[in-house]
């Protein structure tokens, strides 16, 4: 790999000989760019809004809720996490 400088930039790029390994093995390189570039399982994009989601309410708890309700809110959460891990171990 070489780096040079361009525009105030680092710009890297691969030399002959890493341009050739890349080429005897396109297909490997093509299958670890086609896993970056794979939509995500919906299920996880599901997932991962309602922990967004999960997030925003906990905030809201946290800024405006009583310490009962932060209580409360903590003991959920907690039982939430082990709920989940629970399911790893299904």
């Amino acid at each position: 790999m070489l780096v040079e400088k361009a525009d105030g930039r680092r710009v890297c790029r691969l030399t002959e000989a890493g341009t050739a390994h890349v080429a005897e093995r396109r297909e490997e390189v093509d299958a670890v760019w086609a896993s970056v570039e794979s939509d995500p399982d919906e299920g996880a994009t599901e997932l991962w809004e309602q922990v967004g989601a999960l997030h925003a309410a906990a905030q809201q708890v946290m800024a405006a809720g009583t310490p009962e309700q932060v209580t409360a809110a903590t003991a959920a959460v907690t039982e939430a996490r082990k709920t989940i891990y629970r399911l790893l171990a299904e």
